[in-house]
Order: C-alpha cells, then structure tokens, then sequence
C-alpha cells in the first residue's frame, strides 16, 4: 500500500493545515520589518488623511496601513499640539487623521466590511476586505479621506481617495478582488 493512501488522511487534517498557514502568515506578518511611520514636529506644512480605527460594534471600517512603506500604529496617528494650536481645521477628532508630507506618497489601505449572514443568505457570514496600493499626491493643507465599497455579487471592492471638504475624488476609483477573512 503506497504511503499517500486515502486511509491515512483525516477530514481535520485539511482544516488544522490552514490554520497553521493563518497563524504562520500572522505571526510573519506581526514581525515585518516595517518601521513606524512617524514626521518630525519641525515638518512645515502638511496635509492630511482621515483614518478612524476600527471600532467595537461597527460594520465597516476604512484603514490606512503604511504610508511610504512604513506602517501606521497608534503614535502615526493624531495631530500634534503644536498643529492644533496653528489652527487645524479638519473636520472631526483631530484623532482620526494621520499628517502627510507634501509630495507622492503611497499608501497602503484596507477597506474592510462585516456581512452577517442573516442579511445575506448568499453566502456565510464574515469580514470581506479590498486591498490595494493608491498613489497620492499630497497637497499642503488638504484633508483626504479613503473611501471604498464592497460587492460581494461581483467579488471586488472599489477604493478610492476623496478631498474631505469637498468630497471631490482625487485618486480614482480602482477595483480590487475582494477577500474574506
């Protein structure tokens, strides 16, 4: 009998498989050599871009995960004292947005949606997330805010970046395979 036998294959087996490749790609990724993104606090003007963090309760959320390859943490966050006290005048939780340096900056992002599977007798329920690399030309004293929508049906998500105050789109709108976590 040849060692690849059915009889030696379990109907578990497959499962633990790929939860050992999720934790595996986790833990990979939790040690990436991504250094914080962080600007110096005698950066002249800047601009920019709403992140709210994902939030307990919600059913969506849209992400900013590195700017310039340097990943977003809990410091890249917020605007600084000094910049409030210039006059800041972005709409919400100064919080909520993440200063950019004038120029080309790429930027990472998520858009991620929760779909119960009550609503959606479709498919299961779960999270679905658009993933993609945007290209934006950060303009000093603008407000950006990410934006994205999900089609489940079609299997993407559209992404795209939008000027905050006017709701202008500034970075078009790219499609992207959607996938579930």
């Amino acid at each position: 009998m040849s060692m690849y036998s059915s009889s030696n294959f379990q109907p578990g087996d497959c499962i633990r498989f790929v939860c050992f490749l999720l934790i595996l790609s986790t833990v990979a990724t939790a040690c990436s050599s991504l250094k914080p993104y962080r600007l110096s606090e005698n950066t002249g003007p800047i601009a920019t871009i709403e992140d709210k963090e994902p939030r307990i309760g919600s059913f969506d959320f849209h992400q900013i995960m590195s700017i310039d390859r340097k990943r977003i943490d809990s410091e890249s966050r917020g605007i600084n004292s000094n910049r409030l006290d210039e006059g800041f005048d972005a709409p919400g939780d100064p919080e909520d947005w993440i200063p950019l340096r004038a120029g080309l900056r790429k930027l990472e992002v998520q858009v991620c949606k929760y779909s119960p599977g009550v609503l959606d007798l479709l498919s299961f329920s779960g999270w679905y997330c658009g993933h993609a690399v945007l290209p934006l030309v950060a303009e000093s004293g603008v407000h950006y805010r990410l934006r994205g929508s999900m089609n489940k049906q079609g299997n993407y998500a559209e992404i795209w970046i939008e000027d905050a105050r006017s709701q202008k789109t500034v970075v078009d709108i790219i499609r992207v395979p959607i996938e579930d976590w």
